[in-house]
């Protein structure tokens, strides 16, 4: 069997979406059913929750792959049957009634019943019905604040942050000479410190700004969000610039306390909209994130690619230019203030629509 067979198992994630949809509907089901206060928090714990599976999936290939190459396969697709299985009995969660408007916006393609569809063209309802949703959701983003859409676009940029320490065993062996042991043993203690800021330290600092200092649920999330988006940046530049192994491990410290960046801008994102718009704002973060990891593999190839190519000196320009990205959505959610992340009233949403429509 030609290994080139596995591209075709992304096919089927046409019919549902795969891993980022199921991930969405989760965040939204947690969004929904705590309160404003304690969202950041559950959020903390699912991205744990999911991290310690991380853990435990490398150690567990490792040893199943010694007794047969095919086990973890195996083993991983019953995981996901078991995974489907347990997503069936997750109760929905309960939602208010939302007045549905009577007249659509013009230009909306009205609705068409799918019996009347023929069938060979039900395919291509299907297609357009799906495109018209798509832009449905685009178009509900761009008349948001433009506070908010600019939150929104600094999740490529970190997410790319995060996807350069995919390159730290190969960039601690070429820039250090250190062995694959070595850099294996790093990323353990990173994925440490990620998991003890995301179980302990994120919840108490949250526990403290609102219990202690009286912050909103709102104004806690951007402050931490900025303080972990500052952590990023600084921990890049000095990983990309460390020229002992030393300062390099302070750097990847620096970047494992501000890892927790995009669940905040979740929680964060979350409360600038209604309840029913959750789900919405959810698949548009994970669409954006998904964005940034499709561009940050062909742009961490091409930098490490050069760094290569030159001296030892330039070994860190895949951090360093993530370092500059992480820089600019620093500047981006430092600058937005608490008053401009204020949801908007359904009314407002209504008005404006209306307003289009008979402009």
């Amino acid at each position: 069997m030609h290994p080139r067979l596995t591209w075709l198992t992304a096919i089927f994630t046409f019919i549902g979406g795969g891993a980022p949809v199921m991930n969405a509907m989760i965040f939204t089901m947690a969004g929904e059913i705590v309160t404003e206060e304690s969202r950041s928090t559950i959020l903390f714990y699912l991205g744990a929750v999911m991290l310690v599976g991380e853990l435990c999936a490398g150690p567990a290939v490792y040893f199943l792959m010694e007794v047969n190459i095919w086990l973890p396969i195996w083993l991983g697709l019953g995981c996901f049957g078991l995974a489907t299985i347990l997503s069936l009995l997750v109760p929905e969660p309960h939602r208010d009634s939302v007045a549905v408007p009577e007249h659509a916006p013009e230009g909306a393609t009205p609705h068409v019943d799918p019996v009347s569809v023929d069938r060979d063209s039900r395919l291509i309802h299907l297609a357009r019905s799906g495109m018209q949703k798509l832009g449905q959701a685009v178009a509900w983003v761009a008349k948001r604040h433009y506070h908010i859409t600019a939150l929104l676009l600094t999740l490529p940029l970190t997410t790319f942050g995060r996807f350069a320490q995919v390159l730290l065993a190969q960039y601690v062996t070429k820039r250090y000479e250190w062995s694959w042991s070595q850099s294996s043993f790093l990323l353990s203690i990173r994925a440490f410190f990620n998991l003890v800021l995301l179980v302990a330290l994120l919840p108490l600092a949250s526990y403290l700004l609102v219990y202690k200092w009286s912050f909103t649920a709102r104004a806690k999330d951007l402050w931490l969000a900025r303080a972990s988006s500052v952590l990023l940046a600084l921990g890049a530049f000095t990983i990309g610039l460390a020229g002992q192994p030393a300062v390099m491990c302070v750097g990847l410290g620096l970047m494992s306390l501000g890892s927790g960046y995009n669940l905040l801008v979740r929680s964060l994102l979350a409360s600038t909209v209604e309840k029913n718009h959750i789900g919405t704002m959810y698949t548009v973060i994970g669409t954006l994130e998904s964005v940034g990891i499709l561009t940050s593999g062909p742009l961490l190839a091409i930098t490490f690619r050069i760094g290569m190519d030159g001296d030892g000196g330039w070994l860190g320009l895949p951090y360093i230019v993530a370092g500059l990205l992480l820089s600019l959505a620093a500047v981006i959610v430092c600058v937005i203030r608490v008053s401009s992340l204020e949801p908007q009233p359904p009314s407002s949403v209504e008005q404006d629509q209306d307003g289009q429509s008979n402009s």
